[in-house]
């Protein structure tokens, strides 16, 4: 963005956001799981900050991640949020950082899925769905003909996945972008691939 702006001359406000303190922590799980137990917001937000340094990013991404992995539960009978905090702690032990963590989330997807946002990685920070049905088509066979049998998902319901888990956004008519730059990298390594990968696409 900034160098678009020093291209085409037009304003644009910045507002640095610096991590979260624990206060800060406890404050959003207060208000996403109300009723708690005077403590136990805290417990939990102190555990959130270590895994997270309070990077406001990481920090939404972890409790989505308890959600999704059902770490954080609501009881319909008391009407309450539930969670065991030493559970916690060790599921989340191998998160050194928020790649690892975005690559675990990813990893539960279907291969294809997984190998369709690793090429979408390679191309950049945004793409085109041009480039990426073209890498896709040429690629993606290679990396997933194996796995499928030569079945491959098209180019839109892939899109339209990846963009319903929140990894990509649309980016004007026909392109998407990268919801952070920490999913981006995340995908750049979800599977094993060989490293003359980004310089067959870059020189396709």
């Amino acid at each position: 963005m900034r160098e678009k702006r020093d291209k085409h001359g037009f304003s644009m406000t910045e507002i640095d956001i610096g991590p979260f303190s624990i206060h800060n922590i406890e404050e959003v799980i207060t208000k996403a799981t109300p009723n708690q137990i005077p403590g136990d917001c805290h417990k939990l937000a102190e555990l959130c900050l270590k895994r997270t340094l309070g990077n406001v990013f990481f920090v939404l991404e972890f409790l989505r991640m308890l959600q999704l992995e059902e770490l954080v539960q609501f009881d319909l009978s008391s009407r309450k949020w539930s969670w065991d905090l030493a559970k916690i702690e060790e599921a989340t032990m191998s998160t050194a950082n928020v790649a690892m963590l975005l690559q675990e989330r990813m990893r539960k997807l279907p291969q294809q899925v997984q190998s369709f946002l690793q090429c979408a990685a390679y191309l950049g920070s945004t793409f085109s769905i041009p480039s990426i049905t073209a890498v896709w088509i040429t690629y993606g066979r290679r990396l997933t003909e194996r796995l499928t049998g030569g079945k491959m998902e098209k180019t839109p319901e892939l899109l339209d996945l990846i963009l319903e888990k929140d990894f990509v956004e649309k980016y004007g008519e026909r392109h998407y972008r990268w919801v952070h730059d920490k999913i981006q990298e995340a995908a750049l390594e979800v599977r094993p691939i060989r490293e003359s990968f980004q310089l067959d696409i870059g020189t396709s």
